[in-house]
């Protein structure tokens, strides 16, 4: 397959399309309420503001060195090995445009053709793209997570996993179920890996890694024994400080891997955006200052959808206990997920994303996004609920 019909073949971010259609409908002063794009919906703190002003008016505006500045990697170091992870030293730092673009960095560092790429799915709809533009030759094995839980499949885990893996992706809290791995969790998934596929690196994406408001703390994997010596942490500030649209994050690796993407990062980016790069650092000095009130806002909107699946015999719900979604099963109204949404766009002017972009046996699920503002979240899930209500 040619380069170009490998770049033919990607579909459209299903999470895109949701903002967009909301986009353009509020542009023509139609009334829409977006349940679809996750984008937290409190400002870019103060702080980062006027760090990146100052840095502008001080000439932060040239190329910085490929892997990052070093005090902005030694405070993502920093940070992490408050965290218990393992390679957290600024030398396994690189400092990317963005967490997806890490992702990207890493798959192209780590994959050769033939390469097993190992998804616990639902997950991430970048996720099988960038596998396939990072290495159009590796193969990527999807293994659903379990439906009445969303915890790992242990026994489809297990068979996924042997000699030609080469990568497995971890992504808690999840999108699109806002599932976490509590710790004991993780510890099996870690031996699991060790086990079965010695040979593998973990991909550990993290980017929700502050808002973990659901009762369970996060438990990095590059602190789990046996694979933390073989994760890969991907991070970013885009949802813990509302920094989507800065393109900020990293990846943290082993050195050899740290290297490489390196290179890597060279050739396809030169660098990350400097005056930015000085931004984040005021990120980190200012810590969780305001996550706190809006943790609760975002355990309040899943307490609101909770309750109205709970009291709707047609819907069904696993209570999310992170990250920005939940994953909403709306199987009992007989409708497909792109139908459900589509329908629902229509009649009660709601956006939510079909489940089958996050994993192609999905089709019976929708992801809610937590991000509107409470009032709105509230009218949104009424309107939601009045359509299932109206369905024969």
């Amino acid at each position: 397959m040619s380069p170009a019909a490998v770049a033919l073949d990607i579909p459209v971010a299903a999470t895109l399309r949701t903002g967009a259609i909301a986009r353009a409908r509020r542009a023509r002063g139609e009334p829409v309420i977006s349940l679809g794009l996750g984008e937290p919906e409190f400002a870019t703190p103060p702080a980062v503001l006027e760090a990146t002003r100052r840095a502008l008016a001080e000439g932060f505006t040239r190329y910085s060195s490929p892997v990052g500045l070093p005090e902005l990697r030694e405070l993502i170091a920093g940070d992490l090995r408050c965290r218990g992870v393992l390679l957290a030293e600024p030398g396994n730092v690189v400092v990317t445009p963005g967490a997806k673009a890490a992702m990207f960095i890493t798959l192209r560092v780590l994959l050769r053709p033939g390469d097993e790429v190992v998804l616990l799915e639902p997950c991430y709809v970048s996720y099988r793209p960038q596998v396939a533009l990072a290495c159009p030759g590796a193969v990527v094995r999807g293994c659903d997570l379990r439906r009445d839980d969303f915890a790992p499949d242990w026994p489809a885990l297990a068979e996924c996993l042997g000699p030609r893996t080469r990568v497995v992706v971890t992504n808690f809290p999840n999108n699109p179920t806002g599932r976490m791995l509590t710790p004991l969790e993780l510890s099996r998934l870690a031996r699991l890996v060790a086990e079965r596929a010695p040979g593998a690196f973990v991909i550990a994406d993290e980017v929700y890694d502050r808002l973990d408001w659901g009762g369970v703390r996060l438990s990095p994997v590059g602190a789990a024994a046996p694979v933390a010596d073989r994760t890969i942490t991907i991070g970013g500030l885009s949802k813990r400080c509302a920094m989507t649209g800065w393109r900020i994050g990293w990846l943290v690796a082993p050195a050899e891997v740290a290297a490489a993407a390196g290179l890597v990062q060279q050739h396809l980016n030169t660098c990350t955006c400097t005056f930015i790069q000085k931004g984040a650092c005021a990120a980190f000095a200012a810590g969780d200052d305001g996550l706190d009130a809006y943790r609760r806002e975002l355990d309040e909107r899943a307490w609101v959808l909770n309750e109205t699946a709970r009291a709707n015999d047609r819907l069904r719900l696993v209570p999310p206990q992170g990250g920005l979604f939940a994953f909403l099963d709306v199987s009992g109204t007989g409708l497909a997920a792109d139908d459900f949404a589509a329908r629902l766009l229509e009649t009660s002017s709601v956006v939510v994303t079909p489940g089958n972009a996050f994993g192609r046996s999905w089709t019976d699920h929708i992801r809610v996004s937590l991000c509107a503002p409470t009032a709105e979240f509230r009218t949104g899930v009424s309107l939601l609920d009045r359509f299932v209500r109206g369905l024969p």
